[in-house]
């Protein structure tokens, strides 16, 4: 049975709430929420998520980990792995798959299919998406008790892979529309796999670059002439996957030039996407199936390819 609060907030978030500009926004208590979007991913900018639960967060900036501190039952989770650690009945860690957080100026983000291992629930109406929370259950948690799920997450983020091949890029970090950028389809390409003898399309993966996916203006190359776009900068993660894929002898079925040279990779191994138009593709021409592991952090950019690790 619906407990008796729940009624009356929901119908404060249905009336209260102003239409959305974007399908994509979040809501609690007539507050816009800050958002991203990426491929068929919701994301909510974490801190904001934790002032609005008033539930604190912990986060280990060398570990690149957190600890959603809600007192029963805490939640740990880490850039780059798909999957959040929660107690289960008996107190021990249970490792509950989800997306992976994302890191966008230097911001971080929680995907929403995260969101009911934090104790939020998230409804839709007709002008957008809402948060509700339970606020019955939700309180302040002990740090201490979180000790369990950050050594589960510690243990998951050892390497069940072997690097094959890399290749790492430098860009300016204060270029802010164009990082934002770069970070999105970078986000989007990580944790691709492709079986032996498959094919990846770049803009299959990383979608179409619109403003209302998160991306922003910023420079682009249109026949000779540098031109402001949305989703400009994403050719750094293009060309950057192409050297990956070069240094790891791959066979590439499709790769265009840039109209003009770039500055961050030598002369002739760069390669252009431009979505329904230009794209990058290869093929894994080797024995094992390949998995895409990007970074990006201080102004680098890297991108890899990982096997299975031999036994």
């Amino acid at each position: 049975m619906m407990k008796k609060w729940l009624i009356p907030l929901m119908l404060f978030l249905f009336f209260s709430a102003a239409p959305a500009a974007q399908a994509a926004c979040v809501w609690v208590d007539g507050q816009e929420l800050d958002t991203v979007e990426q491929g068929k991913k919701q994301y909510l900018q974490l801190r904001a998520l934790s002032a609005a639960a008033a539930v604190p967060l912990l986060w280990l900036g060398a570990e690149e980990t957190g600890v959603w501190l809600r007192a029963d039952s805490a939640a740990a989770f880490s850039l780059d792995l798909a999957a959040v650690f929660v107690q289960d009945e008996t107190g021990m860690p249970a490792r509950q798959s989800c997306g992976a957080p994302l890191l966008l100026e230097d911001r971080i983000y929680v995907p929403t299919d995260m969101l009911p291992y934090l104790g939020i629930a998230l409804i839709e109406d007709e002008v957008g998406r809402q948060l509700l929370f339970p606020l019955e259950s939700i309180r302040a948690g002990d740090a201490a008790a979180a000790a369990p799920l950050l050594a589960a997450v510690r243990e998951a983020k050892q390497p069940a892979e072997q690097l094959f091949a890399g290749y790492t890029t430098a860009f300016n970090a204060a270029n802010v529309g164009r990082t934002v950028n770069l970070s999105l389809a970078a986000a989007a390409i990580n944790g691709c796999a492709i079986e032996p003898g498959g094919e990846f399309s770049f803009n299959d993966a990383v979608g179409e670059r619109t403003a209302g996916r998160g991306y922003q203006r910023a420079t682009v190359f249109v026949q000779g002439e540098a031109a402001e776009d949305y989703g400009g900068g994403i050719c750094q993660v293009s060309s950057t996957l192409y050297n990956a894929v070069l240094a790891a002898g791959l066979a590439v079925t499709e790769r265009w030039p840039h109209s003009l040279p770039v500055s961050y990779v030598p002369a002739g191994r760069d390669a252009t996407v431009s979505y329904g138009s230009l794209d990058f593709c290869f093929e894994n021409s080797s024995s094992w199936e390949l998995v895409i592991r990007t970074r990006v952090r201080g102004g680098r950019l890297t991108v890899e390819l990982w096997q299975p690790q031999e036994k």
